[in-house]
């Protein structure tokens, strides 16, 4: 569990690189808009936002999306975690092993619902998004490990019910995994003219 706690404090510190420079270019050159996405205050709809280039808006798509995780889905598995600077210490967080099942079930919905959403409002800016969609599979994979048998065998020794559920719980984790490789497979045949790279964690 380590390794995979490890791997996922690793590809969320990516998305939070991106989120600085994202962030500090943002007030520099749109800071009334800066003010509205750091609020939560913002419409896609909006002519500013439309006239943006795709690079620009696919950063504050990232932006978005990771905020979200970090308020909704971070908060459940990990209580009372410091996310300041975009640094997750994984020598910090709790063991995954005392999450109570429900915890891990509420953070799979959100997980989903915020997938759901990010994957739906980025058809333009999708070919730009290899860091958000590389902590998404990271993510999926570390709650998939959470429901495995052999991460904690007494999670398995329940009811029925409850068993029905963590299959239901791998089979929408699942879901995701097909969503991002149609959405890979989909982004090599149309790609963009411009992407952009993490920067340096250095």
């Amino acid at each position: 569990m380590t390794a995979l706690l490890q791997e996922f404090a690793d590809a969320y510190k990516k998305l939070s690189a991106v989120n600085v420079v994202t962030t500090q270019k943002l007030l520099n050159q749109q800071p009334f808009l800066a003010v509205q996405i750091i609020a939560g205050n913002y419409n896609f709809e909006d002519s500013v936002w439309k006239n943006l280039d795709i690079k620009t808006r696919a950063e504050m798509r990232v932006l978005i999306f990771s905020s979200k995780i970090s308020k909704k889905m971070l908060p459940l598995l990990f209580p009372d975690l410091n996310l300041e600077n975009g640094n997750l210490d994984i020598n910090a967080l709790a063991n995954p092993k005392s999450v109570p099942v429900n915890k891990i079930f509420a953070a799979v919905n959100e997980f989903e619902n915020l997938v759901n959403e990010y994957m739906e409002t980025t058809l333009e800016e999708r070919a730009t998004m290899d860091c958000a969609l590389d902590f998404i599979k990271v993510c999926a994979n570390f709650l998939l490990r959470l429901l495995s048998v052999g991460y904690s065998q007494n999670f398995f020794e329940t009811t029925t019910g409850k068993l029905e559920q963590i299959k239901n719980q791998q089979q929408r984790l699942q879901s995701i995994f097909s969503q991002l490789s149609s959405t890979e497979a989909e982004t090599k045949l149309n790609p963009t003219q411009e992407g952009f790279e993490v920067p340096s964690m250095g």
